[in-house]
């Protein structure tokens, strides 16, 4: 029995954070910082991240794909 190649590259679900972000807020570019004292963390795509750890790479930043 062969071995399946893999590949291991960075995890693009989580956008380098290895935390879960929340992808049904649409993405928001704020000129100005807004007055609430508990902002939420966001990507650089603007995304909010949760403190849960990411689905798919389960907070280690990389993933294994087939060849």
């Amino acid at each position: 029995m062969a071995a399946i190649p893999t590949k291991v590259i960075t995890c693009s679900y989580c956008e380098g954070t290895g935390k879960e972000i929340n992808h049904f807020d649409p993405p928001v570019i704020e000129h100005r910082r807004s007055m609430t004292v508990l902002e939420p963390q966001r990507t650089i795509s603007g995304r909010e991240i949760l403190d849960d750890p990411c689905p798919a790479c389960n907070g280690t930043l990389m993933i294994r794909v087939i060849k």
